[in-house]
């Protein structure tokens, strides 16, 4: 059954329609979200392109959801409706849209030789790239853990310090110079954990004096690399230190 639509409401309708319609939702295969490493999309603007020209960007929308990172979502379709192909105005939406920030255009390609009523048919292919972010803040459980690693990771590189535990160097277990190293990354990773620590209020003067730790601790690795000729040549030489050096 066909009901006339009242006038008036047409283009109200057609603006819910454009909002849905770059929803990209797809509840079907809500399971699949972030494991597909290959989506397509096939001729649909040919189909829909007359009612719906932005139908390649609510496909762009649900690629990006389902895709893994690394994942490739490949279209083709007609360039005849909604600037699809378009390289220039799809960079602006990809820029424009938090959403498919991540997907970057891989390439573009002609295919057959079209027609006036038909338009031009093109291959575009998208690949969705891993977006990383540091949080500036952690939750007070997640500080806890932070702190407590960096704390461990001290104890490493103070017991690489003073020798109680071999070097990483598999030749050479005994390469001081190698120790050194060893604890300086050990500090290092410690002062990284530290940094993005919720600052509270008796948890701060904790973190002040590990970090004040770490930093004498890193300045002692660095005098004694600097201290000894010996112990740069037989760095490059990979040959262990006396142990009355």
């Amino acid at each position: 059954q066909i009901e006339s639509i009242p006038d008036g409401q047409t283009d109200s309708l057609k603006q819910d329609d454009d909002r849905n319609d770059l929803r990209g939702d797809w509840p079907e295969v809500e399971h699949l979200r972030g494991k597909c490493k290959l989506v397509t999309m096939f001729a649909v603007l040919s189909q829909l392109g007359y009612e719906n020209p932005g139908v390649w960007k609510s496909a762009l929308l649900g690629a990006s959801r389902l895709l893994e990172d690394g994942g490739i979502f490949i279209m083709y379709d007609t360039d005849k409706w909604g600037g699809f192909a378009n390289l220039e105005a799809t960079q602006q939406f990809l820029k424009q849209e938090p959403l498919v920030q991540s997907m970057v255009i891989l390439g573009k390609k002609e295919h057959g030789t079209g027609d006036s009523s038909d338009g031009q048919f093109y291959f575009v292919v998208f690949q969705k790239q891993a977006v990383l972010t540091m949080p500036t803040t952690l939750s007070c459980a997640d500080s806890a853990s932070s702190f407590r690693r960096a704390e461990q990771l001290e104890a490493i590189g103070n017991q690489y310090c003073m020798q109680q535990i071999p070097s990483t160097d598999l030749e050479n277990p005994a390469n001081r110079h190698r120790q050194i190293w060893d604890a300086i990354s050990c500090y290092v990773q410690a002062t990284d954990c530290l940094r993005a620590l919720t600052r509270t209020e008796g948890f701060d003067a904790d973190i002040r004096a590990l970090e004040s730790r770490l930093y004498l601790s890193l300045a002692a690795c660095y005098e004694e690399l600097g201290s000894s000729d010996e112990l740069l040549e037989s760095s490059k030489a990979r040959q262990a230190i006396p142990q009355n050096q």
